[in-house]
């Protein structure tokens, strides 16, 4: 699994990675036999429509992962990031925001 995640990482990179859909981070762990993916999205909007879009599931399944198109989500609210975000890692590229914000409202996912 963790091949395919790196490959999976390595295409949506080369095409100019996911913040252009609203992703501000994600972590990848491994265990118990599955891949576990941690993210922080813009909102819920954004992360379900990611998710069902054709282009993602093409990339996943390019690598080896099954379709995404019914996965086991978990979309919480974002209460807290610690430590906090480093200036350059928060500015939305979409908005030129040059002074971003301390606290972002968002959504989480997991997918497992």
């Amino acid at each position: 699994m963790t091949r395919s995640y790196d490959r999976a990482h390595a295409l949506i990179g080369s095409r100019g990675g996911a913040t252009r859909f609203g992703e501000l981070r994600h972590q990848c762990a491994v265990g118990d036999g599955a891949l576990y993916i941690v993210g922080v999205w813009d909102s819920e909007e954004h992360v379900r429509s990611r998710w069902s879009s054709d282009e993602f599931e093409n990339v996943l399944t390019s690598v080896g992962f099954p379709s995404p198109k019914n996965p086991n989500l978990t979309l919480p609210d974002l209460h807290a990031i610690e430590p906090r975000y480093e200036a350059q890692s928060v500015v939305d590229p979409r908005s030129h925001n040059t002074n971003p914000p301390d606290v972002f409202e968002g959504s989480g996912f997991v997918w497992a």
